[in-house]
């Protein structure tokens, strides 16, 4: 099976469960897991041999069917919050989101309100895919379908809504804290939520003219990828829809990964396309210019192809870089690189893009990292699950969000000022193994594992280790943190 958010991928009409986020204007983390059309198991890893396989190394005997009710099907990460899809259907989060039901929050960092242990989700029911953005989140529900008695998918989200993320073709100056209708939006076969924007694929990936892309969201950057910044306008969010809108001359996708401002598409042939923000070099073609402008950045408001990258089985997004798994299990990243986020063994460079910022504009090789099958990137760190159901990640470590240990490096990276800690090339993530699907937010990164638990490190601020508290349990820079996975505590 293949995220994203992200990746799991079943050869029969599977689902990709995407995980994305930004939070503070400069993040997004994207984790994804493909499931079959009737959830009921995760597929033993698929021929390699295949440009269009994004099968991972999952266990063939793990059973959703089987599973206990509590048991995690899926994780999806945001900037401050995390939620998990379980195998009832039903979706649990933890941290700072806001629901408009009891249970109480608690009190995080003294002002934030949060949930430090998972908290049942209303509204979302027959939910077979999740996407955490920035401040909401989307469930694709399975639906009666038609007279035939087949299934049908929608997309229900709740939370913030100040650029149009929830959908529903309407504006709140605030969030919504029950589940909005996307309108018109129906087939679903992956999603992505990025920084402010939701992207979907829709139609069945067997037949000849599936995979096509609708998004909704901001807009400000192109990251719709409709051709133009808009249809809507959404106060002093700018540019936006209010609704899906279909991605230009763009079909045959398998899935999709959302940054905070930028998305990418998996093509059927192995190619990648992506779209919006180019600041940083993310859409991978070459350069940090055009081909268009939004207000005074260079973007591309319509699919640009990645140039020199072929034979690709998975892609992921992060803050403000993407990376792709290839037929051969190796990974190639490209993006923005101030904390060492492309995994390049480089604490600078390897070229300077706006601002004086380190990025590569072209897909460049993780040297010494192979085997692997998954890729969940964050705001500013990257994580890469390994065909032994083992973990390695690599940049950004203060808040540690490389569960290796400690939070104190191995490096510095110079992108910031003063360097802040990082790993520049990849580094095994502590007491964790059997793994079979990833996600990463801003600070902090979550993990399902066979037996259907969730373990998550890195900052815990506001919750987001669901594992009780937000006090510890210890201190990175000051804050809470854990620099090694601890258990989510699901279905206490």
């Amino acid at each position: 099976m293949p995220l994203k958010s992200p990746i799991l991928l079943l050869p029969l009409a599977p689902l990709v469960v995407a995980a994305a986020f930004a939070g503070c204007g400069a993040s997004t983390g994207i984790g994804s897991i493909a499931l079959d059309a009737d959830a009921s198991s995760i597929d033993a890893l698929a021929d390699t041999s295949s440009t269009t396989d994004t099968s991972t190394d999952t266990p063939a005997d793990y059973s959703f069917a089987d599973a206990a009710s509590t048991s995690a099907r899926a994780v999806a990460v945001g900037p401050s919050f995390a939620c998990a899809l379980l195998a009832s259907g039903l979706v649990d989060c933890w941290g700072a989101i806001f629901i408009g039901n009891p249970p109480t929050p608690s009190m995080c960092g003294g002002t934030n309100s949060c949930f430090t242990t998972p908290v049942q989700m209303p509204g979302f029911s027959h939910a077979v895919a999740i996407a955490a953005g920035n401040g909401y989140i989307c469930g694709v529900l399975e639906q009666a379908g038609a007279e035939d008695g087949s299934s049908a998918t929608a997309v229900e989200c709740l939370g913030d809504n100040v650029a149009g993320e929830l959908g529903s073709n309407a504006l709140y100056t605030a969030y919504s804290t029950t589940p909005m209708a996307v309108q018109s939006l129906y087939g679903v076969t992956a999603i992505t939520a990025g920084g402010r924007h939701t992207c979907t694929v829709l139609g069945d990936r067997a037949s000849a003219s599936a995979g096509t892309v609708q998004c909704w969201g901001d807009d400000e950057f192109g990251e719709l990828g409709n051709g133009s910044l808009g249809p809507d306008q959404c106060g002093s969010a700018g540019a936006c829809a209010l609704a899906p809108v279909a991605v230009e001359n763009l079909s045959q996708v398998v899935s999709v990964a959302a940054g905070v401002e930028h998305t990418c598409a998996l093509l059927s042939g192995g190619s990648v396309a992506c779209w919006g923000d180019n600041s940083y070099g993310e859409l991978g073609n070459g350069g940090f210019a055009g081909p268009d402008t939004c207000g005074t950045l260079p973007c591309a408001q319509s699919p640009v192809m990645v140039p020199n990258l072929s034979g690709v089985a998975s892609i992921a997004a992060g803050g403000y870089h993407s990376c792709a798994v290839l037929t051969d299990r190796t990974v190639e990243c490209w993006g923005r690189n101030d904390s060492g986020e492309l995994g390049l063994g480089l604490a600078t460079g390897p070229q300077s893009c706006l601002k004086g910022t380190y990025c590569a504009t072209a897909p460049t090789p993780v040297p010494g990292l192979t085997g692997v099958v998954a890729l969940a990137l964050g705001n500013a760190h990257s994580c890469a699950l390994l065909a032994d159901r083992t973990v390695q990640c690599w940049g950004l470590a203060g808040g540690g969000e490389l569960g290796n240990g400690n939070s104190t490096g191995p490096d510095a990276c110079n992108g910031a000022s003063p360097p802040a800690a990082c790993s520049t090339s990849p580094v095994k993530v502590s007491a964790l193994d059997h793994v079979v699907q990833l996600a990463a937010g801003s600070l902090s990164s979550c993990a399902v594992l066979s037996n259907g638990t969730v373990d998550c490190w890195g900052d815990n601020t506001l919750g987001e280790l669901g594992d009780g508290t937000s006090e510890g349990p210890e201190q990175c820079a000051g804050a809470p943190c854990s620099t090694t996975p601890v258990l989510v505590g699901l279905g206490l």
